[in-house]
């Protein structure tokens, strides 16, 4: 596994996790339980992965980001929005922090 994580939260407890090659996790992202990551995926900056989640190959989570629990997450996420659904669908924008 040739995956780059920086200070990134595995949540305490976390089974099932899956992380293909050539990921990027950055500062303070966090994956919960069960989530799937394929090859080329990138976490960006305190971006949030809901339990049982999947990643396509490719796809990059923004900073800020949240994807809810259950999601297939088939395109790239926006920083700063919260998507959910399979396929992932964009439901709102957050509040960026000032």
């Amino acid at each position: 596994m040739n995956a780059l994580v920086v200070f990134c939260g595995i949540v305490p407890d976390c089974l099932g996790v899956n992380i293909d090659h050539d990921c990027t996790l950055e500062t303070h992202a966090q994956v919960t339980a069960g989530v799937t990551i394929a090859g080329g995926c990138q976490i960006k900056q305190m971006a949030f992965i809901g339990s049982g989640a999947t990643l396509v190959p490719g796809v990059i989570v923004g900073k800020y980001a949240q994807v809810a629990a259950q999601s297939l997450v088939s395109k790239s996420v926006e920083p700063y929005t919260l998507v959910a659904g399979s396929p992932a669908r964009f439901v709102r924008a957050l509040v960026k922090p000032s």
